[in-house]
């Protein structure tokens, strides 16, 4: 089984906005100024519905875990290569911070038109292997 082979030069900045388009939101729903990336987002507060620009960061667990739970891309763990790896047709995608591994799997998934194929596998989201990746990560903070 061959390994994909991804642009892993791309700059967080640029991961946040392809991943963005990438899961949906519309262009005019992305910005990108100097330091970030921006989605309007909606939200209800007091049982109206409010939005506004809100910063999208896929570094941020409360961002990647739940999009790779809907996309079903959890990362595994390769401890011989020690990187982590998601599986997306047919090939795996390697990455040392599951994080990106997930963002760039989506990206990839997106680019060449198979993100509902991917949706369709059926794989239910593991929970267990989310919390483990999330304490992994958490584990790892001071080298993020």
């Amino acid at each position: 089984m061959k390994d994909l082979e991804i642009n892993h030069r791309m700059t967080n900045l640029e991961i946040n906005h392809r991943l963005a388009l990438a899961i949906g939101y519309p262009p005019e729903d992305v910005r990108v100024n100097q330091f970030n990336v921006e989605v309007w987002r909606g939200y209800e507060l007091f049982k109206e519905r409010l939005a506004c620009w809100q910063k999208f960061n896929y570094r941020d667990a409360d961002t990647i875990y739940p999009i790779a739970e809907h996309f079903k891309m959890m990362p595994s763990w390769f401890s011989p290569r020690g990187d982590w790896g998601v599986f997306m047709d047919s090939k795996w995608l390697h990455h040392t911070d599951p994080r990106t591994c997930i963002a760039l799997a989506i990206i990839e998934a997106a680019d060449r038109g198979i993100v509902e194929e991917v949706l369709g596998r059926g794989r239910t989201p593991n929970v267990f292997l989310a919390r483990s990746v999330v304490e992994a990560i958490r584990s790892q903070k001071g080298t993020t």
